[in-house]
């Protein structure tokens, strides 16, 4: 499913983010974890992702800092969040999926795997009907 794949992970709950990194991890991808939006944005300077899941809120301070660098570098996202206006997110990024906390983990591994084989219409096309 995802085999080979690099996915960024950027959660500010460390339980969550783990159990995210097991998902991917379970699945053949590799991942990269991030707590705050300083690693986060140092991860997705430096290195080439394939996805990034992000959560919105990242101890007080938004993701958008990330989003926004992950979307100049191609590297598709969505979101996965308790917190945020999910249409304007999903506008801002042109359809970026964004998937309410607590997420179905296959749900996730769908849409991850969409996101990875440029299946959602391009790194941020439309969602599939």
């Amino acid at each position: 499913m995802l085999t080979e794949k690099k996915i960024l992970i950027v959660e500010d709950e460390a339980m969550i983010a783990f159990d995210l990194e097991d998902v991917v991890m379970s699945r053949g991808a590799t991942a990269a974890v991030c707590l705050d939006v300083k690693s986060a944005l140092e991860k997705a300077e430096a290195c080439n992702f394939d996805a990034a899941i992000l959560d919105y809120n990242l101890g007080g301070h938004t993701v958008l800092p990330v989003a926004d660098a992950l979307q100049r570098k191609g590297i598709p996202f969505l979101f996965n969040t308790a917190v945020a206006d999910f249409e304007n997110l999903s506008a801002r990024y042109n359809g970026a999926h964004v998937c309410r906390k607590p997420a179905n983990e296959a749900e996730l591994v769908r849409l991850l795997v969409q996101l990875t084989n440029n299946l959602a219409g391009g790194a941020f096309g439309p969602k599939p009907a």
